[in-house]
């Protein structure tokens, strides 16, 4: 069993958010749409996840790859990189910045978000 960056969760919960702004905008623009708004909306949301969705893929199989030590570069990250930097440096400088640029729900704003290392940021 080898790690992996648990992206797959997040990946899901932004495209569920990318879903429902799509379909939000549309029946505030048309209470009533039609099957052809729809499509035109899910065809916008395949768009704006697409990219991500494979980025993220690929970073994480290469994880997988650097953490079974399929090869020198992977040997070397696990055992000499990771640990001089720590887990700390991963999150801080790799995953936060990448979740703080994540799709979130566009017509739900919260104003008392706690504060962390990394600010949120809203569209």
């Amino acid at each position: 069993m080898t790690p992996n960056l648990g992206q797959g969760g997040n990946n899901s919960i932004e495209s569920v958010a990318s879903l429902i702004n799509q379909i939000h905008a549309l029946i505030k623009e048309q209470p009533s749409p039609t099957t052809a708004d729809l499509e035109k909306s899910f065809v916008l949301f395949q768009k704006q996840r697409q990219g991500q969705v494979k980025f993220i893929a690929k970073l994480t199989g290469s994880y997988t790859r650097w953490a079974s030590w399929k090869n020198w570069f992977g040997w070397f990250m696990q055992a000499w990189v990771w640990p001089t930097f720590g887990d700390g440096f991963i999150v801080n400088w790799n995953l936060s910045p990448m979740i703080r640029e994540s799709i979130k729900l566009d017509f739900a704003k919260e104003e008392n978000l706690p504060v962390g290392k990394v600010k949120w940021k809203y569209y």
